[in-house]
């Protein structure tokens, strides 16, 4: 070979600058992306309040008086007592 040759084949391969390839830039992209979508979740989170809703037995009972219909979840200040009285089987159909 001649050197005119083997100078080209060698500047051919040499390698180029780290940001110039992809790889370094691919390894960059996968957490810069998840910062991304970390910072989308916080403002989504702050924008949009979690919004507060009753217990469905709350919600069926709402609107009958209190002896009408008993709730299917036991009394929560009754669980805390020992004389508590246990809840009530529902009968089968």
């Amino acid at each position: 070979m001649t050197s005119t040759t083997l100078e080209s084949t060698e500047a051919s391969i040499a390698p180029q600058a780290w940001y110039r390839q992809f790889w370094p830039w691919f390894l960059i992209a996968l957490p810069g992306t998840t910062v991304v979508a970390c910072m989308f979740t916080i403002w989504l989170a702050i924008t949009n309040p979690e919004v507060v809703l009753r217990a469905p037995a709350e919600a069926q009972t709402a609107m009958r008086p209190y002896g009408e219909v008993r709730s299917a979840y036991p009394d929560p200040a009754a669980t805390d007592r020992a004389d508590a009285e246990p809840p009530t089987p529902t009968p089968d159909p």
